[in-house]
């Protein structure tokens, strides 16, 4: 998911995120599923609306100057997410907000987030809801 993603949108070159701010890629679920023994199961589209809004994992792909920098230590404690990380966060936190990937049309919906709004890092975005 995250090869897919990057490869939509590059590295977001035309976009600057101020101070701490954090622009993630939501972890929205495919809807086709492949099963053992290889049938398929599709999902509604309205799975992957709802993901948009509820789904809790994102991807890095972007931070801001200071995104992760903390003088005192009492914050991140030098475990700082980096671009490429699966973070989750709360789902009614941030600012949602989709970007076109390279093509002009693939859209991808995304959130920006400060970087005290994240809670964790993951290998497994799926295994969150």
């Amino acid at each position: 998911m995250a090869a897919n993603i990057f490869e939509h949108l590059g590295d977001v070159p035309n976009h600057r995120l101020f101070r701490n701010q954090v622009l993630v890629a939501i972890g929205v679920r495919s809807t086709e599923k492949v099963l053992a023994g290889g049938h398929k199961l599709y999902l509604p589209e309205k799975t992957a609306d709802e993901d948009r809004y509820q789904a809790k994992p994102g991807l890095i792909i972007k931070l801001g100057r200071t995104a992760f920098v903390d003088q005192t230590g009492e914050w991140f404690d030098g475990d700082a997410p980096r671009v490429g990380e699966w973070v989750f966060y709360r789902a009614s936190d941030g600012w949602s907000l989709d970007l076109y990937g390279n093509d002009r049309k693939t859209r991808i919906a995304c959130r920006i987030l400060n970087d005290t709004d994240l809670k964790g890092v993951t290998t497994d975005p799926g295994s969150i809801w």
